[in-house]
Order: C-alpha cells, then structure tokens, then sequence
C-alpha cells in the first residue's frame, strides 16, 4: 500500500512538472530562415534590387502540443527575419527618374572577404546613406535596415540607430568604439534571395560582426560574412 502511494505521488510531481513546461522557451534558436515575403522572379540584377530587412525581436516561445509559436519581446534575441524586395524601386516609391546603383552610393567590389579586415581598412566615409539617396522612409529604424552586398562573401547591413544587438552600446554614449552585432543564432538567407543579390553562400552563421559607424550621416553598416 505504501509504495502504492509513493508512485502515486511521484507521478502526480512528475504531471505537474510536464504541465509547468507546456510552454517550452527556446532561449538559443539554432538557425532564423529569412521568410522572403515578396520573391520577385523579374530581377534586374544588384542595381535594380531594394530589398529591405525587417528583424522581430525577443525569445521564440511555442506550445510544444499545438506548434502555436510567438515571440516574447522581453530580450534582445532575434525571434523572425522577413524580407521585401522590389525589382524596380521607383514602381513603389515616388522617386525623381534615376538609376539606382548601389554602387554610387556605397563602392562595391571590395577583395576583403573578413569582415574585421574591411572594419580596419574601409573608412567610415566610404558608406553613403542609402535612406538620404533614394529618401525613404524608415518607419522603425532599430528592425529595419537596407542590405547591400560588397562581394560574393560579404553581406551588410544598413541601420540608422543602433539596437540591442549592438553591443557596447550605451545610453550615455551612442557611438562607442568599437561596436559590434552579437548574433546567437545563424540567419538562413532564401536561395533566391542571395542568388539575386550575386552572393556565393547563404548562411550567415552566429558570431560576433562588426559595425561601423558613418557619424557624418549616421548609418550603422553591420558587416556579415556569408557562407
């Protein structure tokens, strides 16, 4: 009668144990998958192509009996990634009639492939504002940034704050030295996307990146590697 009780009693701890954890937190996230919500077929190549980057932040929580999933916004984390490109940005924004290149405005073709070698060697000035040139609008500049390739292995980010992700940051100093994007999980880029923006590979993998700062025109260009 008594071990009776016993496993009695271990198997109600052990029920009570399972329900406290139906909501299983998954505080490292292996690998986020770019979601490309609006693939476009008609690509003109790098100097025809805006895309923009939108990050969800926070811990992915998910119901491990029903696959529910969400984001819990209490940490720095980056819980989902989406992007929208357009093959021909002046269809969408009202723009005077120029040709976008990227290359204008931020010189591409760089032979460094280690993003702390371009962080020692590309000045600052060299990153124009891709925000100023083609004027848009960047309705939440810590989420969203606009991507450019500097060659086949190198990926960037252009940000006009600095986030979460940025450490060393501080509220008392918004631009210390160096900063740097702490990533705890590797981004997964679509195979189209990173096709048509002519990079080799398409895994950015967790690590830590450089950002270098603009302060003339107060862009954080984050330098990704991508393999």
């Amino acid at each position: 009668m008594k071990k009776a009780i016993v496993f009695g009693l271990m198997f109600i701890a052990l029920w009570a144990c399972q329900k406290e954890n139906d909501l299983i937190t998954q505080e490292v996230v292996q690998e986020i998958y770019l979601d490309d919500v609006q693939t476009q077929t008609n690509i003109k190549g790098p100097s025809g192509r805006l895309c923009r980057f939108t990050f969800e932040y926070g811990t992915r929580v998910c119901d491990p009996i029903t696959g529910d999933c969400y984001c819990d916004d209490s940490s720095a984390n980056i819980c989902g990634l989406s992007a929208q490109c357009y093959p021909d940005p002046f269809a969408e924004i009202n723009l005077p009639p120029v040709v976008w290149d990227p290359c204008k405005i931020i010189p591409c073709g760089w032979n460094y492939r280690d993003p702390w070698i371009i962080y020692d060697k590309v000045p600052p000035q060299k990153f124009g504002s891709i925000k100023e040139y083609l004027q848009l609008d960047i309705e939440q500049p810590t989420a969203q940034a606009i991507p450019f390739v500097m060659n086949e292995e190198i990926l960037a980010l252009q940000f006009y704050q600095p986030n979460n992700l940025m450490l060393g940051f501080a509220f008392e100093d918004p631009t210390p030295t160096p900063i740097k994007l702490y990533l705890k999980q590797s981004l997964v880029l679509s195979a189209s996307f990173a096709k048509n923006m002519g990079l080799k590979g398409h895994v950015i993998k967790a690590g830590k990146y450089p950002v270098i700062f603009n302060e003339k025109n107060k862009t954080y260009n984050v330098i990704l590697k991508v393999q």
